[in-house]
């Protein structure tokens, strides 16, 4: 949880201005790449990169945080009801 505290400060801090961009992206080529190829197989809709990460990552970190959201128990129901949910949310 540490971990998740410093990534979610730092992303949201001035600071995060300070990192090299391309460094970063090059950590996010793979699921660049999966991304490409649903959009390619027209699996995924064909909308800007930037949306697919917000409509699947925000989710997951929302839901992953305890302080937002008390006493939801990430059960394997709950963690098969989010992944749906955010399926549903990029699929063509």
């Amino acid at each position: 949880m540490e971990d998740y505290d410093y990534l979610e400060q730092f992303a949201n801090s001035p600071f995060s201005t300070l990192v090299d961009k391309e460094t970063l992206e090059k950590e996010y080529i793979p699921i660049i790449n999966v991304f490409q190829k649903g959009i390619e197989q027209k699996i995924i809709k064909n909308v800007d990169l930037n949306f697919l990460a917000a409509f699947i990552f925000n989710p997951i970190s929302r839901l992953a945080n305890p302080r937002l959201c008390h006493g939801l128990e990430m059960d394997e129901e709950n963690l098969e009801l989010a992944f749906t949910m955010a399926w549903d949310a990029i699929k063509l």
